[in-house]
């Protein structure tokens, strides 16, 4: 997306009264939308949690502990998946702290093992070129394609961020220049990287 009148309209989406529409602007909102989309996602977060937070034995199921009505337990999810994978932004300890008073007990249970990350500075990175042979990674929470993205997103990590990454002996020679690219990439930022490579 990036393109101001596109970003517009979704962002005017996240109102919809149809929870799929909501939904489904969110998930672009994620993918493709600039800071202000972060911004309006954090809004619309906000005013999905002032109409449920004061009745909850309501609207939780009563097992999962999860949104349920109209179908805007998807929406939750959506809008806390749109803060948490924003591809232009970056969710610091801060960020998924708050996320957890403004979100149902089934979605703070998902977000500890993030700010449990963000706390100890440790995170997954995963490097593959399958099925296609493009570069797919994942970094922590977050997954793209291409290493202009990678870079992208490896930047707004914190310098203090200490990676590891289990790859393969086969996977590693046949990309030697990528890896060799995703090394000086975390050197550039200060952080630190481990590759095992099983035997």
């Amino acid at each position: 997306m990036r393109l101001p009148k596109v970003e517009k309209v979704a962002i005017a989406a996240l109102d919809d009264p149809e929870p799929s529409v909501a939904r489904d602007a969110a998930q672009a909102l994620q993918h493709y939308g600039t800071a202000a989309a972060e911004k309006a996602l954090w809004r619309r977060l906000e005013k999905f949690h002032n109409k449920w937070k004061d009745k909850p034995d309501e609207l939780l199921h009563l097992h999962q502990n999860a949104i349920e009505y109209e179908g805007e337990g998807g929406l939750e999810n959506a809008l806390v998946e749109g803060i948490t994978l924003g591809q232009a932004w970056f969710a610091d300890s801060t960020a998924i702290a708050r996320l957890r008073e403004l979100s149902s007990p089934a979605i703070q249970q998902q977000l500890d093992g993030e700010l449990e990350a963000l706390e100890s500075h440790q995170f997954t990175m995963d490097l593959t070129w399958w099925p296609d042979d493009d570069l797919r990674f994942t970094l922590g929470w977050y997954t793209g394609i291409g290493m202009t993205d990678f870079k992208s997103k490896l930047a707004q990590f914190p310098s203090a961020s200490r990676f590891e990454l289990i790859t393969t002996l086969a996977q590693k020679d046949a990309h030697t220049a990528e890896f060799a690219e995703a090394e000086s990439a975390v050197a550039a930022n200060g952080q630190q990287i481990t590759i095992r490579v099983p035997r």
